[in-house]
């Protein structure tokens, strides 16, 4: 009943037989820990989709009080706030590169104007147009006079 072959390579064969645990509190503890990390990484999902943040500081307490009395890893909470700085420093990121963008669209809607008004204006000098609204509205009545005659 050896195992043979490389199917079992790099998979644990003896799991069922293995210790789960030494106390029914030590289980519970583990499994609480757990059900929270996975809450704060939905909360981080769900909160990422919708506005780009990462779980809310109620989020955070509920889960502070959730655990208290409880023996958990305090290096937690400080990787709860690398987190949340690395978010924050995404958050920045994303803003200023968004300003860059509306500043470079500026730009370009303004090169954009004066390229037309300099073709219109080109355009006026060599066919004889009129840039202005007034000289147009008096070239029109002349017209309407002539027409009506």
């Amino acid at each position: 009943n050896a195992p043979v072959g490389r199917w079992q390579e790099g998979k644990d064969l003896q799991w069922y037989a293995k210790d789960k645990g030494t106390s029914k509190e030590e289980i519970a503890l583990k499994r609480k820990e757990e059900l929270l990390a996975v809450k704060k990484r939905e909360a981080d999902m769900m909160n990422r989709a919708l506005a780009g943040a990462t779980a809310t500081d109620a989020v955070k307490e509920a889960m502070r009080t959730e655990l208290e009395g409880n023996d958990i890893d305090p290096g937690a909470e400080h990787n709860a706030q690398e987190v949340q700085d690395e978010d924050q420093a995404r958050r920045k990121r994303k803003e200023s590169e968004k300003k860059k963008k509306e500043k470079k669209k500026k730009k370009k809607k303004k090169r954009k104007e004066r390229e037309r008004q300099k073709h219109e204006e080109e355009g006026a000098r060599k066919h004889g147009w009129s840039s202005s609204s007034d000289e147009d509205k008096q070239h029109q009545r002349r017209r309407r006079r002539r027409l009506d005659s």
